[in-house]
């Protein structure tokens, strides 16, 4: 058992019919969807860059509104070193491991996401089942697209219930947090995505509270 392939992203094991893939079709989708989501969160840096108010100035001519700076956050990832170019690089990698000619990547940073998040969302499959790094692309994909998703699209911090069990007897181990969103019901796991509705989660909240026996360490029945 404990030589049974596991996910390379969430370290979930490998169904039977994933088993010569280096992540899971789950995490794949995810990928995907961050990669899709990303030219959209970039656009709407452009409504951040500058805080919604400043300090003003006196002159002796009466106030004056001083000049805003930019919000470094934003223009960060729209710069050089930010999204676009995290994700050309990965584009670049991917077609030095494929022997591909890399494509032709226009001069604007807004216009080479939009011919990098193509491209990767049309080889994220290839990625997933033989990139030896796609845990690490993953990472990146999640970082950049949280920290667009943070700027542009504030939310209150979720609610953490505790750890996804890692008790193979009461539901798949895990070992991954669990948080409900402000106003929401449902509870998902933050390392292999599982969630659990209202009347699901409450059986699995009664397994992660069980008490466990003093002397053989088992969850009472």
């Amino acid at each position: 058992m404990g030589d049974w392939p596991r996910c390379c992203i969430c370290h979930r094991e490998l169904r039977a019919d994933e088993q010569a893939r280096q992540a899971c079709r789950l995490c794949e989708a995810v990928i995907g969807q961050h990669l899709a989501e990303l030219p959209g969160l970039y656009g709407a840096l452009d409504d951040h860059l500058a805080p919604a108010a400043g300090p003003r100035q006196y002159t002796t001519g009466g106030p004056v509104e001083a000049p805003l700076p930019l919000r470094l956050e934003a223009l960060s990832l729209q710069a050089a070193g930010g999204i676009a170019t995290v994700l050309v690089t990965w584009v670049t990698d991917w077609c030095d491991h494929l022997g591909w000619t890399m494509p032709t990547m226009p001069a604007r940073p807004c216009w080479q996401l939009v011919v990098a998040v193509d491209f990767l969302r049309r080889n994220v499959t290839w990625a997933a089942e033989r990139h030896p790094a796609v845990d690490d692309f993953a990472a990146e994909i999640r970082q950049l697209h949280g920290a667009a998703q943070r700027i542009t699209a504030p939310v209150e911090p979720p609610h953490i219930l505790g750890r996804h069990p890692a008790d193979p007897g009461a539901v798949e181990a895990c070992g991954g947090r669990l948080e409900m969103r402000p106003g929401g019901t449902t509870v998902r796991c933050t390392r292999c995505t599982t969630a659990w509705g209202p009347l699901e989660w409450l059986a699995l909240r009664r397994a992660i509270e069980a008490p466990t026996h003093p002397a053989t360490g088992r969850t009472a029945a």
